[in-house]
């Protein structure tokens, strides 16, 4: 895997079922583009065992896309 693909996947599997990111908070705790996390989180999905559903974000409380580890779903 590679490394920005693992750092995102632990950033997810670190903040945890108590802490879920939308992509535009994810993406901002990473300093990098929603865009580009969006492309890493297909990757992640298959390798990483982290699927895409929507929730509401721990952090700007708007309700969307949050990319989290499968045993939380």
């Amino acid at each position: 895997m590679k490394p920005i693909a693992q750092r995102i996947a632990n950033a997810v599997y670190q903040n945890g079922p108590a802490r879920i990111l939308c992509f535009a908070c994810l993406a901002a705790q990473q300093r990098m583009k929603e865009h580009d996390l969006r492309a890493v989180a297909l990757v992640l999905m298959v390798r990483a065992d982290l699927r895409v559903v929507r929730r509401v974000c721990s952090s700007c409380r708007r309700a969307g896309e949050v990319l989290i580890a499968q045993k939380v779903a």
